[in-house]
């Protein structure tokens, strides 16, 4: 359509804009010819892909073997606590990277000489969950079973004669812990951890009831 948009200069659709100038049929048209070149595409060269990164730590199943050391915390129903020193040895497996399963066994004396007033031995499976265990250090979780094998000796007067009382007995529970694993590279570990322990049958040694373990050790993974 036409439309006066001045009364010398008329409006004209052309191309779906508003052009200002002369009709198209005033225009010049310009061909311009261009020759094409048609090229055979080359056949696809098939190429291997790219190898995926090397993890520097990936412990999707792996088993590790390790050494571990620290104190076990308690006390007497009576009064009075103890810190006895011990060590272990741990075994670990890990199906996936972020579960593991662990036993332990761990001993624990009072002072390591034939006349020792305490001697405690445990056995612990846990189920262990890492957090980030891609990376170098990686925090986790710790639930368990542990089962405490102790000896008690009191040597005690009556000030005319010496007697000793010797007491062995067996007591089982849950334990519930946390830790922290950094890595050394692919193969080494070291562990620092700490649990509570709470026991469910009463000791005839006269302990509480619970105990706590905090320990470091050394892992090596196969």
């Amino acid at each position: 359509p036409r439309h006066a948009y001045h009364p010398q200069r008329p409006v004209h659709w052309y191309h779906g804009v508003f052009v200002y100038g002369p009709l198209p049929h005033h225009h010049v048209t310009h061909t311009v010819h261009r020759t094409e070149i048609v090229t055979r595409p080359e056949a696809p060269v098939e190429s291997a892909p790219a190898p995926l990164p090397t993890r520097q730590i990936d412990r999707a199943s792996t088993f590790s073997v390790g050494l571990r050391t620290g104190s076990y915390l308690s006390g007497y129903e009576g009064g009075g606590n103890f810190a006895d020193f011990g060590m272990g040895v741990t075994a670990r497996f890990r199906p996936v990277e972020s579960l593991g399963f662990e036993m332990a066994y761990s001993f624990h004396d009072d002072t390591f000489s034939p006349d020792t007033e305490r001697s405690t031995s445990l056995l612990q499976p846990s189920l262990q969950a890492f957090a980030f265990p891609w990376a170098r250090v990686s925090p986790y979780a710790t639930l368990g079973l542990t089962w405490t094998n102790r000896t008690y000796r009191d040597s005690w007067s009556d000030g005319m004669n010496e007697y000793l009382t010797e007491v062995q007995d067996t007591s089982f529970g849950p334990h519930l812990g946390g830790g922290l694993e950094s890595s050394l590279g692919r193969n080494a570990s070291i562990d620092l951890e700490i649990r509570g322990i709470g026991y469910l049958n009463a000791q005839e040694s006269g302990t509480l009831p619970g105990a706590t373990q905090a320990t470091v050790g050394a892992n090596f993974y196969f």
